[in-house]
């Protein structure tokens, strides 16, 4: 007799096994909505949560906030979670979104932690069996072990073997998290002691700054600030009438990158500069790394720290262009032009600030964007036109570059044949973004701190006209739109304002001269104390970062730039659309890049100096290649869902 079961006993077997996971399903749904509820109800300070999908439980995003007095103090790391669909009898499967450098923790980003083992799972790590996954254990549970682990890892179990001989060694860390907790310890009970000396140094420096007539002889700085006339739209009215396009914007990467300045597109794929030195690449649902700009031999941990890739120590890519051959060219400030090749990550220094010099002797100061002049007959020669944007002021001093109305900018050209720098204009109020118009003859050249556009004739060395002026905000980079019935222009703004709501530190201490100088000797002053404390701590790197951002003014960007907005131009100047976040969520734009994405859809990346952050805005297009639709009948035309535009009556307040 056989000893298979019948055909019968199986079709049984399989309605007590569907029936079986239906109900664990269904138990690990109530559990999960369940936690989710009371987390979302009260919030833990130390991580927060969400569903990645609102229709799928089983999937989880959760933000960490990094321990203190770890190597992860002050960041913010994403993580996804993947529950089983037999939850709380089975663990759920960890893995950082966010790169992470810890023992613990695969270099693909997954979790490597005992409450996460199954306990019936055969492993080669040394925890217990009772230190494993237990069906007591809950979210809050797991993210806490989590936390722990980046505070107290485990580095005879690696996931990640380099990290651990690093951390055992002392490689690339500045201490061991013991050793750090101690001094920041120590350091809190100090600063606390000297709380009360600490809140008079403010006034002390103010009476300071206030009194003494030149500081340039005390402290190798001085502002010198004037007084000039700030003239700004009367209304957001006609084209600048207000609209949401910008506070809908997608947030992509948030918290995982910075500065993502410019954009260049080849082949189809889209490619950005960020403040650490990398050149990404824009994939669907991620990005990946295509170089590290490194000319000094910095590691990538180092340049993700503000106050060193701020300070030249690392590259500092800003303005991208990509050339006929699909060489990318990188305008570096403190290094000069990178050539990359982005299929193999390869890159040379094409123009080195330190080796080209200008016919008088002189370095470029700080370069930031391009554009190339390309010479069909000849592959070897090319001719690059670049801004220079003050003689004075260094990339992190760029507030007091605006701050001072500074009028010492240039823009350049480099022959590569000849390998020759010259000056092509001078005395330009921060020069900024550069672009070719459509027939080749003419440059584009944004001037900040005048919030205007002037025109460049290739064929008049020397001579500009302007082409647009009186902005509603000061211009950063400036890019060709996709539109192919007419030639017109995005600018990304740095912040939008009209004369009904000028800025106080932008518009309003224009006029007052002796007001501004005070302010900003006062905070240099005050952030160059907490930075040199810092440094001769050694290892002090929050206080020094704090000192950094005081002394550069890093901290007045999201207070000044309360209103997001950019523009966009037609050939002769005029504005004829415009993209508006009057709540600010999307502000500080360096630019406004427009991209088709296979057809279906237009793709507006939003670029930013010092956003966290690359935004993002999809509108659907007609299916015709040879219609390109106005934003202005886009919204006519598309009612996205949940998106609500403001309309006049309840903008009336903004405009």
């Amino acid at each position: 007799m056989s000893s298979f079961p019948n055909r019968t006993s199986f079709a049984k077997t399989n309605r007590i096994n569907n029936h079986s996971n239906r109900n664990f399903k269904n138990k690990a749904i109530i559990i999960l909505n369940n936690q989710l509820r009371q987390l979302l109800k009260k919030p833990n300070d130390h991580f927060s949560v969400g569903l990645v999908d609102e229709s799928n439980v089983f999937l989880w995003e959760v933000i960490i906030v990094g321990p203190r007095d770890t190597l992860y103090e002050g960041g913010l790391f994403k993580a996804r979670l993947q529950f089983p669909s037999n939850y709380p009898d089975s663990p759920p499967k960890m893995r950082f979104l966010s790169e992470m450098w810890h023992p613990n923790i695969s270099k693909s980003g997954d979790v490597c932690i005992s409450i996460l083992q199954n306990p019936n799972t055969q492993t080669y790590g040394y925890e217990e069996h009772l230190q494993r996954w237990a069906p007591v254990h809950s979210v809050e549970t797991i993210v806490m072990s989590v936390i722990s682990m980046l505070s107290d890892p485990n580095v005879d179990s690696p996931a990640n073997v380099d990290a651990a001989i690093q951390m055992l060694t002392g490689k690339n860390f500045t201490l061991q998290p013991q050793q750090q907790s101690i001094i920041n310890r120590l350091f809190d009970e100090m600063l606390k002691k000297i709380g009360i000396f600490t809140g008079l140094i403010p006034w002390i420096l103010m009476i300071i700054t206030a009194i003494i007539p030149d500081t340039e002889i005390l402290f190798g700085f001085d502002i010198l600030a004037k007084t000039y006339d700030v003239e700004l739209p009367d209304s957001f009215s006609g084209p600048l009438i207000v609209n949401r396009w910008l506070s809908l914007a997608d947030h992509l990467y948030e918290r995982e990158i910075r500065g993502p300045e410019s954009f260049a597109t080849w082949n189809g794929n889209v490619y950005a500069s960020l403040a650490d030195g990398r050149i990404i690449q824009l994939l669907t649902d991620n990005y990946r790394t295509v170089t590290f700009l490194n000319p000094e031999n910095r590691s990538q941990e180092e340049c993700r720290k503000n106050f060193q890739s701020s300070m030249g120590h690392c590259a500092r890519p800003l303005g991208l262009r990509f050339s006929s051959k699909g060489q990318l060219y990188a305008i570096d400030p403190y290094h000069g032009i990178f050539e990359i090749n982005i299929d193999s990550g390869h890159y040379r220094l094409l123009v080195d600030i330190d080796k080209h010099r200008l016919p008088d002797g002189e370095s470029p100061k700080f370069l930031d964007d391009l554009v190339l002049i390309e010479n069909p007959d000849d592959d070897d020669t090319m001719l690059i036109y670049m801004t220079d944007a003050s003689q004075k002021w260094l990339l992190h001093d760029v507030y007091y570059t605006v701050g001072e109305m500074d009028e010492t900018g240039r823009l350049l050209s480099f022959n590569t044949k000849t390998q020759q720098l010259r000056i092509e204009l001078d005395n330009l109020a921060f020069p900024n973004g550069l672009v070719l118009n459509e027939n080749k003859t003419t440059i584009l050249l944004n001037e900040f701190n005048k919030r205007r556009i002037l025109r460049y004739r290739l064929d008049r060395p020397g001579h500009y006209d302007i082409l647009v002026d009186g902005l509603p905000g000061e211009p950063d980079n400036i890019k060709r739109s996709l539109n192919k019935n007419q030639e017109t222009y995005w600018i990304g703004l740095f912040t939008g304002r009209n004369h009904h709501k000028p800025s106080f530190y932008l518009d309003t201490m224009a006029k007052h001269p002796y007001l501004k100088r005070t302010y900003f000797r006062m905070i240099r002053m005050i952030g160059f104390l907490f930075e040199n404390i810092g440094r001769l701590l050694l290892c002090w790197d929050r206080l020094t970062q704090f000192g950094y951002d005081i002394r550069v003014a890093n901290f007045m960007y999201p207070i000044v730039a309360e209103y997001g907005m950019a523009v966009e131009i037609d050939s002769n100047g005029r504005i004829i659309n415009s993209l508006h976040s009057p709540d600010g969520y999307t502000s500080q734009l360096s630019e406004v890049y427009e991209f088709r994405n296979n057809g279906k859809e237009r793709h507006f990346y939003l670029g930013s100096y010092s956003n966290q952050y690359i935004g993002r805005i999809i509108v659907p297009t007609n299916d015709d290649d040879k219609k390109y639709e106005s934003f202005t009948d886009e919204l006519q035309k598309f009612k996205i869902k949940n998106q609500e535009f403001c309309t006049i009556e309840n903008c009336k307040e903004i405009a």
